[in-house]
């Protein structure tokens, strides 16, 4: 019931609720108004007939509980309430060819080196100084030169007759004008009707260039998340690159113990010759896949150093330990708010509310264009002369002034009624993707939702395998000494350690995975004052 009176809330707020925000009251002639309330009542029943996901049944929503700003764990506090197993691998400390990162730096250098940020910004500026032209087209422009005229033949009298003549003109002034019209010349004053500044455009397009600019903020704030959030996973990948080579390692030097052991047995006589070959075969495995794990690393540290814009040939190195789990989220939140904070407080909405108001003022700038007329305001003041042949002289003052007002029904109202039904039609696209948007972020919140939770229940029994396989190694091993187990088991007590940790590793980043999704999908990106 939550989540469908917050889509109904907000799509009215979206698409009804901008009707009202220009500066003028509806046209007397609006034949397409009715049509574009009626396409947006229909979306917006469609929407709240969609059956609203369950709430989660283990944690109720309180009724005294308000829906408000859902509460950022301290990690701190939270790490050690999910501790790592004992018998992990660390990772090696970092040679003189690796360059030490944490999470903060990380986030700090996404922040101040994303391209894709400095482009969302580019766009707002773009957006500021569009509304900036539109707002300032009513003030004149000024211009000045110098204007030549020559005719030679016939041309008719002020009288109606027809002589013929050769005689030339010279204009030199300027003057303030208001639309495209040229100013007054040397051979008379312009063709008239030649207007262009309409008083539709000059009312409307500032509110809706506007609109404009409050979406390239609200995008840009979108693409700040996002990039963040590519950050914080790249780092995630780059942690778990270096924890497996770290298991890598571990198992190496496993695989050797057990081929060292087994080899003694055999030149004592008291283990088959296939034993010391299945240890060595296991052996070489392993070094393969820590090489492997190496590569994974160095690509890992790549697609980091690409973006953050830093060199790619340096190899970066999490200064983190080990994997650690972290927790940015309440976790008793309930999923209805989280719903509420999320489909009020992702930018994505705010942009597309923006771009949905901008459609309304450019329907309502339609609606109004046949009622207001198209003007032309210009004056020049020069000295003008001239005189027969290529004589000129005769310079004396001259001031001339034009005001136009031009009313006009495109093709007899029929092309003023189809640019009508398409910002109709504009209006429409815009309400529905917001609907769809709205549907989007419900989706992303609820997956993450459960991704956290159920994440957090892996890692639970990840981290208990490896701490029943770390015991089992080396219980194989005292086996092996004691002529008891042969090297088949401890071998296989080996591997299935080095794929307990990995599936711990591997639970671990898909946790702190979902925590960063779930704080991006509520409409906020990680923050380096509270991630480490």
């Amino acid at each position: 019931m939550l989540y469908r009176c917050l889509l109904g809330a907000t799509l009215v707020v979206c698409l009804g609720g901008c009707a009202g925000a220009g500066r003028l009251p509806s046209p007397p002639w609006q034949p397409e108004r009715v049509e574009a309330d009626s396409m947006v009542s229909t979306s917006l029943h469609e929407v709240e007939r969609a059956p609203a996901p369950p709430a989660e049944p283990a944690v109720p929503l309180p009724e005294s509980r308000p829906v408000s700003q859902v509460k950022i764990q301290q990690v701190a506090a939270q790490v050690d309430e999910l501790p790592s197993p004992h018998h992990l691998p660390r990772p090696a400390p970092p040679g003189r060819d690796r360059y030490p990162i944490d999470l903060p730096t990380t986030l700090q250098l996404a922040g101040a080196n994303s391209l894709q940020i400095a482009l969302a910004g580019e766009r707002i500026r773009q957006a500021q100084a569009r509304l900036s032209g539109a707002e300032h087209q009513w003030l004149p422009s000024i211009q000045a030169g110098v204007g030549y005229n020559f005719h030679d033949g016939r041309v008719q009298e002020t009288e109606g007759g027809i002589v013929d003549t050769s005689r030339n003109a010279l204009f030199v002034g300027g003057g303030p004008n208001v639309g495209p019209g040229s100013l007054t010349g040397p051979g008379g004053p312009p063709a008239r009707l030649a207007v262009g500044l309409p008083l539709a455009d000059v009312l409307f397009a500032p509110l809706a260039e506007r609109q404009q600019a409050q979406a390239a903020n609200a995008a840009s704030t979108a693409v700040f998340n996002d990039t963040l959030l590519q950050a914080a996973l790249g780092y995630l990948q780059l942690v778990q690159a270096q924890g497996r080579a770290a298991i890598a390692e571990e198992s190496v030097t496993n695989s050797e113990e057990l081929a060292r052991l087994v080899e003694s047995r055999v030149k004592a006589g008291t283990a088959p010759p296939a034993d010391g070959l299945r240890a060595k075969i296991e052996l070489a495995e392993r070094r393969r896949q820590a090489f492997a794990a190496e590569e994974h690393v160095r690509v890992a540290s790549a697609d980091l150093a690409r973006v953050l814009r830093l060199d790619p040939a340096v190899t970066l190195f999490p200064m983190e330990g080990g994997p650690t789990t972290v927790c940015m989220i309440d976790q008793q939140t309930p999923l209805p708010e989280l719903l509420a904070q999320g489909l009020t407080s992702r930018p994505e909405l705010a942009q597309h509310r923006a771009l949905v108001h901008a459609t309304v003022e450019r329907m309502r700038q339609e609606q109004w264009r046949p009622w207001l007329p198209t003007v032309q305001v210009g004056m020049s003041a020069g000295g003008f002369g001239g005189g027969e042949g290529s004589f000129t002289g005769s310079f004396g003052g001259r001031i001339d002034f034009d005001a136009l007002a031009v009313w006009e029904l495109r093709n007899l109202g029929m092309g003023n009624r189809a640019l009508q039904r398409e910002r109709v039609s504009q209006h429409a696209q815009a309400g529905l993707e917001a609907a769809q948007w709205l549907d989007t972020i419900a989706a992303e919140i609820v997956a993450a939702y459960y991704q956290v939770q159920l994440r957090q229940q892996q890692v639970d029994q990840s981290r208990a395998a490896v701490e029943f396989a770390a015991e089992a190694v080396p219980l194989n091993f005292k086996g092996i000494l004691g002529g008891d187990l042969r090297a088949i088991e401890a071998q296989q007590a080996i591997q299935s350690l080095a794929r307990a940790q990995d599936r711990y590793l591997d639970s671990v980043t898909a946790y702190n995975r979902a925590q960063f999704q779930l704080l991006r999908a509520l409409g906020r990106p990680p923050e380096p004052a509270i991630a480490r």
